[in-house]
């Protein structure tokens, strides 16, 4: 009898042990996520030939500026839009975006450091010749075919002060398309 009861007591450990490792799951509702977005159907894709592009303005002299306003020649560039779709949209507009300069909110601020040159800034003009106010919505409204379209634009340095200083004269814009 003593055997018997040593067993059914191990068996009953074992079961025992068993049981405590089986944890269960308890699921608590903790809510719900509501997800939004979209998906666009863009009329063309800006070119590779584009992506972070360096225009090289040239070195001009800080004395050639004679005043507030006054600016340096225009250096032209162009972007590419490839793959464009007129059943989608068949009008462009661009935008600016960047640092503004503090004097004068049509250019864009240079890039600050000590070897930055001192009261001018850059203006990105359209192919008619306006400058495209950085920050805001497009303004004129471009036309483009299926295919391949070249969009023209020019920059050029712009005098924010009477006095313009020497120095590195760069600065970064990112342009944003809206479709019509």
């Amino acid at each position: 009898m003593h055997k018997l009861v040593i067993t059914i007591f191990i068996l009953c450990s074992i079961s025992a042990g068993v049981r405590a490792g089986n944890k269960t799951n308890t699921i608590i509702d903790g809510g719900m996520v509501h997800l939004r977005g979209g998906l666009v159907e863009a009329g063309c894709i800006i070119s590779t030939d584009n992506e972070n592009d360096i225009i090289d303005m040239g070195e001009l002299r800080s004395n050639q500026f004679n005043g507030v306003g006054s600016y340096s020649k225009n250096v032209p560039f162009k972007i590419k839009i490839t793959n464009c779709s007129v059943a989608v949209s068949d009008k462009v507009g661009i935008s600016v975006f960047g640092n503004i300069n503090e004097k004068d909110p049509q250019i864009f601020k240079l890039e600050d450091s000590d070897e930055s040159a001192k009261g001018v800034g850059i203006a990105i003009l359209n192919n008619n010749g306006d400058i495209i106010i950085p920050d805001n919505m497009p303004s004129e409204w471009i036309n483009f075919h299926e295919g391949e379209n070249i969009l023209n634009f020019n920059v050029r340095y712009r005098a924010a002060d009477m006095q313009v200083t020497g120095g590195k004269a760069n600065a970064s814009v990112w342009f944003n398309l809206t479709y019509k």
